[in-house]
């Protein structure tokens, strides 16, 4: 099957007429059907039925249509590469709740009526590696504790990444106005033991997470949880209920802005390493630079 089988198809279906699609094609109509033929051959199913006004699309027909649509497509993209037509296009994976949406919305001022295609994705750790390393993410953001990090730095050796440091921080708890705590200038874990915790669903290195002692309590204690992987419904939860999460300092602003108030945890000594990772000797593309560039100076402009 060639590109231009997939064409002449696409000009029969959208004519709805052999004899049409022959005409604005210039070629024969027994040579669209010799293609047709071939095709149905190839692909082991029927493509179109004959009727008094022309031919019609089967279920097949009409599947292949959807996907030689969607090829067509993107071969026109392919050959407009070279020009400003196609848009620049940038992803990212990174840890739920993580990023600001202040420094989302400063990047899209920066490309605002621009040519661009941004896509954001929220995983876990195992899954940002893999976005990145296979290509579905040009760089991912994510936050490492220490007894999580000599497994992250195994996983990201073994695929090929590199870390960049942006800034380091420590646990603290986020409280909505129902919980007790609201008004604490601080809170310690034996009270946090009280409530139920939200938290994004477990993969193999936040169970890692369950490990760390903070104050003498582990986190294992924490038997009632709420395990949530979308970020507004998490903040709602913390608006409404006395659930509380475990979040940075750097995540402070946009919780507030929802009226949550983020509280010290005496005795942390929970250390987090906050950063993002790309493809090791890659070059980052202009809009990825740019994207960095303003994580870091959102970031790491001071030790947090």
């Amino acid at each position: 099957m060639q590109l231009q089988h997939l064409k002449y198809f696409l000009q029969i279906a959208e004519t709805g007429s052999m004899n049409k699609a022959a005409d604005q094609l210039f070629v024969s109509q027994p040579s669209l059907s010799k293609v047709i033929s071939c095709m149905e051959a190839e692909l082991n199913i029927k493509i179109f039925e004959r009727n008094n006004r022309g031919v019609s699309l089967t279920e097949d027909g009409k599947k292949l249509y959807m996907y030689t649509k969607n090829i067509l497509n993107q071969f026109d993209l392919i050959s407009k590469i070279s020009t400003e037509e196609i848009p620049s296009v940038i992803s990212v994976s990174v840890y739920p709740n993580l990023l600001s949406t202040s420094l989302l919305s400063q990047y899209y001022s920066l490309y605002q009526g621009k040519n661009i295609i941004f896509t954001l994705r929220e995983s876990r750790i195992n899954q940002i590696a893999e976005d990145v390393s296979g290509l579905r993410s040009e760089i991912g953001v994510l936050h490492i504790n220490n007894a999580q990090s000599k497994e992250v730095y195994r996983l990201l050796d073994y695929h090929n990444l590199e870390f960049h440091l942006v800034a380091t921080d420590t646990w603290y708890a986020v409280v909505g106005p129902n919980n007790p705590l609201f008004h604490s200038s601080a809170v310690n874990m034996r009270q946090l033991l009280n409530y139920t915790v939200v938290r994004p669903p477990d993969d193999y290195f936040s169970a890692l997470t369950t490990y760390l002692i903070i104050d003498g309590v582990s986190l294992s204690e924490f038997k009632r949880a709420v395990y949530l992987n979308n970020g507004a419904a998490t903040i709602n939860l913390m608006k409404e209920t006395d659930i509380f999460a475990f979040s940075l300092w750097l995540s402070r602003p946009d919780y507030e802005r929802h009226g949550l108030k983020v509280i010290p945890i005496e005795n942390c000594d929970v250390s987090v390493e906050m950063g993002w990772i790309k493809r090791c000797k890659e070059r980052l593309s202009s809009e990825a630079q740019t994207f960095v560039s303003l994580l870091q100076k959102y970031y790491g402009k001071e030790k947090i």
